[in-house]
């Protein structure tokens, strides 16, 4: 999404200062969001806000050290739970989500797999397939979630949960026609 939006809204550009590269940005990302049809899934055709109007909550700065008020484990878990994601199992059996890797089983290389979340013990239950009716098969295998916790979520907004000094944001910059932005 970064790099489609940048090329939008930026490429052929002449851009002066950050403000102009920001209001570019916003300006092309509420396009995106509003006006231009999706190919996504579950967009079918529309405009993500179209598609997904629940998604239109009032937008606020993130603010680290109120996310901790608003965190509801069991809200993530119910949310979690609606949802189920298919994947290919790698060579090497093992299967990707997120920034997480997995570990199914060299026995089922290359097969495809259905994954659900069980929230009372948090775990990712993987499914094989039964053939050509793309329902789910036996039980293969639990593992915990990763990155599924309150440190992870909330971005260590809680000071105990911190892993050690956090790296500050700093201002980004490209060239452009030979001018630094």
């Amino acid at each position: 999404m970064h790099r489609t939006v940048h090329d939008f809204a930026l490429q052929g550009c002449r851009l002066i200062d950050i403000d102009q590269i920001n209001a570019m940005l916003r300006e092309a990302v509420h396009t995106f969001v509003y006006e231009l049809p999706s190919h996504a899934k579950h967009c079918a055709g529309l405009p993500p806000i179209q598609a997904h109007p629940e998604l239109a909550a009032t937008a606020s700065r993130f603010q680290p050290e109120e996310e901790l008020a608003h965190f509801d484990q069991e809200r993530i878990d119910r949310f979690l739970a609606t949802l189920a994601w298919e994947r290919r199992v790698g060579k090497t059996g093992q299967v990707d989500i997120g920034a997480h890797v997995y570990s199914v089983g060299r026995s089922h290389a290359r097969k495809l797999v259905t994954i659900r979340y069980h929230p009372p013990t948090r775990e990712l239950v993987f499914f094989g397939q039964c053939e050509g009716t793309g329902k789910d098969g036996e039980e293969l295998i639990r593992h915990v979630m990763q990155g599924c916790d309150i440190a992870n979520l909330v971005g260590f907004a809680v000071p105990e949960l911190a892993p050690g000094p956090q790296q500050l944001l700093l201002p980004w910059s490209f060239v452009q026609n030979g001018v630094t932005c």
